[in-house]
């Protein structure tokens, strides 16, 4: 009996079995690639979902009413023509505080706001932290700081670091 000659697959055939069966290994490798990534990037704790401020760059934060920074103390020292407000600033916020603007509003003795003068402070204000201020309310002879009667303190900005 003489062996059975099978047809031989033409040449073109041979190539697109072996470029499917490439792209099905091709594929499988690159599915269980992607599945580990995955498991990777979900077990890291740095990608856990963070607070609203961590969300943000600090240049993103903004100081608010709810801020809390405040004037922790304060206390006018006047001359003949200035007036200096010494106190100190408290952060109670998570968040680092610099250039906090400070405002000294004066009123006369009716409540009536008669002058208003400003500074800030440069250096950061850290969590938990308290700094010290000076406003110098630039009164010179000629034009003197007008008399008052009370005077308030207050942060009216800062810059998140």
């Amino acid at each position: 009996m003489e062996p059975q000659v099978l047809p031989s697959r033409s040449l073109g055939s041979k190539f697109l079995k072996k470029f499917s069966d490439g792209i099905a290994l091709g594929l499988g490798f690159s599915l269980a690639l992607g599945f580990m990534i995955l498991l990777m990037y979900l077990s890291d704790p740095s990608n856990r979902e963070k607070s609203e401020n961590e969300k943000l760059e600090s240049w993103q934060i903004e100081f608010t009413s709810s801020t809390r920074l405040s004037v922790e103390w304060h206390e006018a020292r006047s001359s003949n023509y200035n007036l200096h407000v010494l106190g100190a600033i408290k952060n109670d916020d998570e968040t680092t505080w610099e250039s906090v603007s400070v405002e000294v509003n004066l009123f006369d003795s009716d409540g009536k706001f008669i002058w208003q003068c400003g500074d800030y402070i440069p250096a950061p204000v850290w969590p938990g932290d308290t700094h010290k201020f000076h406003v110098d309310c630039n009164g010179v002879s000629s034009d003197p700081v007008p008399e008052h009667s009370t005077y308030t303190v207050e942060i009216v900005d800062a810059r998140a670091t």
